[in-house]
């Protein structure tokens, strides 16, 4: 896991957050929440948007891609060179996001046509919030959390267990990314 805090400058972030996007529930349960017993609606509560992979978006991806080889050189998976990256916000008090992997450790058995998801990044774009914390659970059973520093990151396994608590209080906005790759 790395933690880093200038992945992008403060007008590459101000610029991304006064876009205006058509928001949408984020109801996608992900394959690795597919056999959890709970209705995606008990674990989940914020917005999304997908930051599609254009021209206009070009550097993000490179910037993001750079982050993910970076942090690789620790694990060492087979990665293919797709990323999927998306802007969460939670803005309603108990907005959250349960305890879950992006990725489930036993079900490597189907490939998507993209691979599975490899490496898993937050990058914080706000930092005016209470509550709303990232913890994320090492193989070893440690807590870390991002710090809630605008333009603060973490990049983990997406096999590691992770959440965001409650909102409490302002608005939480994260760029989210994964990496994809072989098995």
């Amino acid at each position: 896991m790395i933690k880093d805090y200038n992945v992008f400058g403060n007008n590459v972030i101000e610029s991304l957050l006064a876009e205006e996007y058509e928001w949408k529930k984020a109801v996608y349960t992900p394959p690795a929440m597919k056999d959890q017993p709970m209705d995606i609606a008990d674990t989940r509560s914020a917005e999304v948007y997908i930051i599609p992979r254009t021209k206009k978006y070009a550097l993000l991806y490179r910037v993001l891609q750079d982050l993910f080889d970076r942090t690789n050189q620790q694990y060492q998976f087979m990665l293919n060179g797709y990323i999927s990256v998306k802007i969460q916000r939670y803005t309603q008090k108990d907005d959250s996001f349960d305890w879950h992997f992006d990725e489930y450790p036993e079900d490597h058995n189907e490939l998507t046509r993209n691979g599975v998801r490899r490496l898993s990044t937050s990058i914080l774009f706000t930092s005016d919030f209470t509550g709303a914390d990232l913890m994320v659970e090492d193989p070893q059973g440690i807590i870390h959390t991002l710090d809630k520093q605008v333009g603060s990151a973490i990049v983990f396994p997406s096999t590691w267990l992770h959440k965001v608590s409650k909102l409490e209080s302002g608005e939480r906005y994260v760029l989210t990314a994964w990496a994809f790759g072989d098995i």
